[in-house]
């Protein structure tokens, strides 16, 4: 189990203490609204129901190209994992998804026998969801889900080895502004910190590798679709319903945007009209035509990513590349024979 308090009680959400964010809704909207931060709400999109269904419909529409790659490069993952991890090894996964997005990286849980699975998300509907997909794959597994940012520097550490798997491209989901250049020291800190929480364990990490033949438009196209927009401009009716503001939500329009200087896309909201939104007593004055930078998805080039992982003193045990997509999932493990970069601050990118 992880190293905490309080025992998981049962197969629903794990009775921990709270564990402490970096940043809350509330600081977050705030700055964002105000343009004093960018690209910091990826991770509130999924706690409001709509965003989340918004969510599923779009990763399983057929125009987003990175859902049915990875589904594959899982599903040869679940034939060969026991060659490079011992069975009954516990996992972990960050980021789950809903039911079916699960069902994928439940397979890699069975195939090792896996007698723990621990579910990480700020949404509590994601995790009941895959706790359900991952008890109907493996019915005497102990599933249990833990609430809360897995960004977070403030985090458990498994108490034995581990495999932690972020799957769906996921690992470019950071919250940076939008970068001259690709995002070298945040990845290579947050490789070497995922795989430090599994105490000497594994991760398997999903990411989406730049070509330099595809154009911006091929990756813009992917995050086109009017769920794309709904999961993203879910932040707003969230921020109307939770925080009270008197923000309108229909105020925004959504648009992704590929940066090529840092290989991201960045899903940007535009106003689509003027209005003065009181926050909790600041008047903020938003003009028709401002933009609002939301989140990132960052893809990377295969040597730029291979160099993140030796940075992070970690080594790649097996990848498994999609024939055709641009699709690969790396298993990565420290490399106890370097000595990995020195961690530098989360704000340096």
């Amino acid at each position: 189990m992880l190293n905490s308090a309080a025992a998981f009680p049962d197969s629903q959400m794990a009775d921990v203490p709270v564990l402490k964010r970096d940043m809350d809704f509330k600081t977050k909207s705030y700055l964002t609204l105000t343009r004093q931060r960018s690209g910091i709400l990826g991770a509130e999109m999924y706690v409001l129901p709509q965003g989340l269904e918004a969510y599923g419909r779009a990763i399983h529409n057929p125009a987003y190209y990175p859902a049915e790659a990875d589904k594959d490069n899982w599903q040869a993952c679940a034939r060969e994992i026991i060659k490079y991890v011992p069975k009954g090894t516990p996992t972990m996964e960050y980021g789950p998804g809903d039911y079916e997005t699960t069902q994928k990286t439940g397979k890699v849980v069975k195939a090792l026998n896996s007698a723990r699975y621990v579910g990480v998300d700020l949404s509590k509907s994601s995790l009941n969801q895959a706790l359900r997909a991952i008890i109907a794959i493996k019915s005497d597994i102990e599933a249990v889900g833990l609430e809360h940012d897995f960004w977070s520097e403030d985090f458990p550490i498994s108490d034995k080895p581990t495999l932690a798997f972020i799957a769906g491209g996921s690992i470019g989901n950071f919250e940076v502004p939008i970068l001259k250049s690709p995002p070298h020291r945040k990845l290579t800190d947050v490789l070497s910190t995922l795989v430090d929480r599994t105490n000497g364990g594994w991760l398997l990490v999903s990411a989406d590798m730049l070509q330099s033949d595809r154009s911006p438009q091929f990756y813009e196209n992917a995050y086109a679709g009017p769920e794309h927009a709904v999961f993203n401009l879910s932040v707003f009716h969230r921020m109307r319903q939770e925080l009270g503001i008197n923000i309108d939500p229909d105020g925004f329009d959504y648009k992704p945007e590929f940066n090529p200087a840092s290989g991201a896309v960045q899903h940007m909201a535009y106003a689509n009209k003027p209005q003065i939104i009181d926050f909790n007593g600041t008047k903020i004055d938003v003009k028709k035509g401002d933009a609002f930078h939301l989140q990132n998805s960052f893809r990377f080039t295969e040597s730029f990513f291979n160099q993140c992982v030796a940075d992070a003193g970690l080594v790649a045990e097996k990848v498994w590349k999609h024939p055709v997509a641009t699709m690969s999932l790396h298993l990565l493990r420290k490399n106890n024979t370097i000595i990995p970069l020195k961690k530098r601050p989360y704000k340096n990118f």
